[in-house]
């Protein structure tokens, strides 16, 4: 039995519901993922694998506000649900708060090591702020080593 057939038969079934979302979201159907993964938070509103569906599908339309709601109510039904960290650190970096984001891609990875998203997002992230700060400290030496060096 597929999803649409599980849902035929029961519509008010939320795992097949968040189910059917799922495989929206993979086909990168956000809309309709949308509207499966809130119709099964209708019937069910701590379904996690919805809330956690519909996160993913919000930051994927940039609706960044929607995304940490979801995220949010994930973790605080289950803190440790490193997928949502995951989710939650990426929507912290497209909203420009990479220290926010690195601390849940980190702890994501302290729940599960080997967490893709976290994994993905700590090395495309963390190197950014740690690179600027070694440049300006080499940038800052080579000033000093400058200054003191003989003109000829």
């Amino acid at each position: 039995m597929d999803a649409n057939e599980a849902v035929r038969l029961d519509a008010e079934d939320a795992d097949a519901l968040a189910i059917r979302g799922q495989i929206y979201y993979e086909k990168d159907d956000l809309d309709k993922a949308i509207t499966d993964f809130t119709n099964a938070l209708k019937i069910d509103p701590e379904n996690v694998d919805a809330l956690r569906g519909r996160a993913k599908a919000y930051s994927d339309k940039d609706d960044l506000e929607k995304a940490l709601v979801d995220a949010n109510e994930v973790i605080r039904l289950d803190d440790k649900d490193a997928d949502a960290l995951a989710i939650r650190g990426q929507v912290y970096y497209e909203k420009d708060d990479p220290d926010k984001a690195v601390a849940d891609f980190t702890n994501a990875l302290k729940i599960d090591p080997e967490n893709v998203d976290a994994l993905r997002g700590r090395r495309k992230h963390t190197p950014t702020k740690t690179i600027w700060r070694r440049l300006l400290l080499m940038r800052t030496r080579l000033f000093a080593l400058t200054t003191r060096m003989p003109m000829h």
